[in-house]
């Protein structure tokens, strides 16, 4: 079987270090896959769905504990408080991502959760 007639030629995963997970990247529109190139690309889509939720989880422990940093530091240092919250911010932004990636496959969104 040729390069082109296999179905990953059609896509390629690669790593998304600031989601820590592998997203599929495609080579053409979806248009023009063929159906088991199409079929393909479902399968590591459902796969990555089924990643997100725990990924999620871990990144909602991380924002709760810098949050709790930042009420921590405000107390007694500025400069500390607003350090915590800007990067209690960048994994806001990371949860919002995901939640973002999970709507696009699965046609919903996760309900957060904390504990």
């Amino acid at each position: 079987m040729a390069a082109h007639d296999r179905p990953e030629a059609a896509f390629e995963l690669v790593d998304d270090a600031d989601l820590g997970l592998k997203i599929p990247r495609l080579k053409k529109p979806v248009e023009a896959f063929t159906p088991a190139e199409k079929d393909a690309l479902a399968l590591e889509l459902e796969k990555l769905s089924g990643l997100i939720p725990d990924r999620i989880r871990a990144l909602e422990a991380r924002y709760l504990a810098l949050f709790r940093e930042a009420e921590a530091a405000g107390e007694t240092d500025d400069a500390a408080f607003f350090e915590a919250l800007e990067r209690a911010g960048a994994v806001a932004r990371k949860i919002a991502e995901l939640n973002t990636l999970y709507y696009a496959i699965q046609g919903e969104f996760l309900t957060t959760y904390v504990g």
